[in-house]
């Protein structure tokens, strides 16, 4: 069986979630660190915020890549070895070193607590735990503690996902329990970080890309845009996690049919196509970059446009520091793959797939 064309606006959305979502925790820091003045900000919009939005669009994203790469056949020693390539080598890499450097600062190697606290690390999970308590979590994002359990529990999605009367089923019962939850809070985790959330989200992503095809014309994009911008703007009395969910469903089938349009042209392609290569690498290296250029204006004022060039340039960095972890753990990785799987070339830059 052949392999599926690639879907060309999964690398838009992902270019657009990830930048998104660095704009998000740029806005974060002027908070952060009391930064005043007229800085350009991108935190709130009507019912949610900014970073939730995307996290949600990521979320389903990954959800729409896997069912659309997996949907024909599946070896499940072969899928759960290559996300572990795509993610933990890297992962390590970029985390020694600002472990390393967390040493220096405070002086002890134990800084996270007591040895137990890096199996947390080791597993990936230090981040999506840390309202459990300190542990040596140190850079990335929350949300890829929960897409490795996602990526855990995809081959069970997987098979209830092909039966369609499993499919209604699981529907119905993921929707109820993360309805539930928004609202009896079974969890000490936030709604926003709970698994039910990111299971929601990562499933509809699984819906839309079956749908793909018929959601890529003009009415699915008005009808898109307009639930979008009514709950962006309008007050609605439901909670803020769910107006994510329908906000990210009406963003994802919009950025679907815009890129057809954008990525025409040469130079947003080359744009998009980089970003998304070394998305994982920037969601691992940006909090720390970010954090290493903006607290020296701590308590400072910033002007609206030079907001925006700073914005410019730590984006430049963080994009090159990426490429860098990108293109180096690449070669070891792609070695391995090309071993295991028999990929043909090296494997270089192998960014993660979503």
């Amino acid at each position: 069986m052949g392999r599926k064309a690639k879907e060309e606006s999964f690398d838009f959305i992902r270019a657009v979630s990830t930048i998104g979502i660095v704009l998000f925790h740029n806005s974060f820091n002027y908070i952060e660190y009391s930064i005043g003045g007229n800085p350009f900000v991108f935190q709130k919009y009507g019912n949610g915020d900014w970073g939730g939005l995307f996290v949600a669009v990521f979320f389903m994203l990954s959800g729409a890549v896997l069912w659309y790469n997996y949907e024909d056949r599946m070896n499940v020693g072969e899928f759960y070895v290559k996300r572990w390539l795509s993610i933990f080598p890297m992962f390590y890499v970029a985390w020694a070193v600002q472990y390393c450097r967390n040493a220096h600062k405070f002086g002890t190697w134990l800084w996270g607590g007591p040895r137990k606290q890096f199996l947390m690390t080791f597993f990936g999970m230090d981040g999506y735990f840390m309202h459990r308590g300190l542990n040596y979590y140190c850079l990335g994002e929350w949300f890829l503690g929960a897409i490795i359990l996602l990526y855990v529990m995809f081959p069970l999605l997987r098979i209830l996902y092909k039966n369609k009367k499993l499919r209604i089923l699981t529907t119905i019962l993921i929707a109820v329990f993360y309805t539930l939850n928004l609202y009896r809070d079974w969890f000490i985790i936030s709604d926003g970080k709970n698994l039910l959330t990111c299971l929601m989200d990562f499933w509809i992503g699984m819906i839309l890309v079956t749908y793909k095809e018929q959601l890529k014309n003009l009415p699915a994009v008005i009808l898109s845009f307009v639930l979008m911008v009514v709950v962006m703007i309008a007050p609605i009395p439901i909670k803020e996690v769910m107006c994510s969910t329908l906000t990210g469903a009406s963003m994802f089938i919009l950025l679907m049919n815009i890129a057809a349009f954008v990525q025409k042209y040469k130079i947003p392609q080359k744009f998009i196509k980089m970003i998304s290569k070394y998305s994982f690498a920037i969601f691992l290296v940006h909090h720390v970059i970010l954090y290493i250029y903006m607290e020296p204006y701590a308590g400072m004022e910033i002007g609206f446009v030079k907001s925006i060039l700073m914005f410019l340039f730590i984006t430049f960095v963080i994009v090159l520091i990426a490429a860098l972890l990108t293109e180096t753990v690449g070669l070891a990785t792609g070695a391995v793959r090309q071993f295991l799987f028999h990929e043909s070339g090296s494997g270089r830059g192998r960014g993660k797939k979503r």
